[in-house]
């Protein structure tokens, strides 16, 4: 027999992160889009070999019927860069801070979304901050309403 070891989280996350991803229930978000059957079409050995991978990893969710074209754009890698997480960060925090973690994942899946979205600017940064010097007529209503922001 082997004792328990509770797994320690990584000290580099957040810890509102490592609460999503270390609890005991199951996490709807993270499973949202989970396939009920493999796609072996996606998931082929020799593809994974030969890293014949269009996407370069990046997520894409499956698209569902009236779903537009533009879902299955792959978001740009530059979105991980951490000038990019902070504005989504920024965007998450003063749009859905008094959110329930659900709300704040539905305001972070907005900002991707536009992101993948061709009528909307190709970054977090430009979509969160998308018309911020037009008073009270911007995407996300802390760009622009023209108070100073403090994070607490």
């Amino acid at each position: 027999f082997h004792l328990r070891e509770d797994k320690k989280p990584d000290p580099d996350l957040p810890a509102a992160l490592v609460a999503l991803v270390n609890n005991d229930k199951p996490d709807i978000l993270a499973t949202a889009y989970a396939q009920s059957a493999p796609d072996y079409a996606k998931a082929s050995p020799f593809e994974a070999l030969l890293q014949d991978d269009p996407n370069d990893g990046r997520f894409i969710p499956p698209m569902g019927k009236g779903d537009h074209a533009w879902l299955q754009n792959p978001l740009p890698a530059s979105v991980f860069s951490k000038p990019e997480q902070a504005c989504l960060a920024k965007g998450i925090y003063f749009e859905a801070r008094s959110e329930p973690v659900r709300g704040q994942a539905a305001v972070a899946q907005v900002i991707l979304n536009r992101v993948r979205n061709p009528a909307y600017p190709k970054t977090i940064c430009g979509v969160v901050y998308q018309n911020d010097d037009w008073f009270n007529r911007c995407q996300f209503s802390f760009a622009c309403d023209g108070r100073k922001k403090t994070i607490t």
